[in-house]
């Protein structure tokens, strides 16, 4: 896969790396609930 290079100032750049935080931050989160769900029923 080839690279963009994009300024650091960039609208569309800055979307990109806002989904991707959103992306992670719900992983985390739906991970730990799951995480916190398991070691109730143990």
């Amino acid at each position: 896969m080839d690279s963009i290079k994009l300024p650091r100032s960039d609208a569309g750049l800055k979307l990109v790396q806002f989904c991707r935080d959103e992306a992670h931050r719900f992983a985390i989160s739906f991970h730990r609930k799951r995480r916190g769900k398991s070691a109730l029923e143990t």
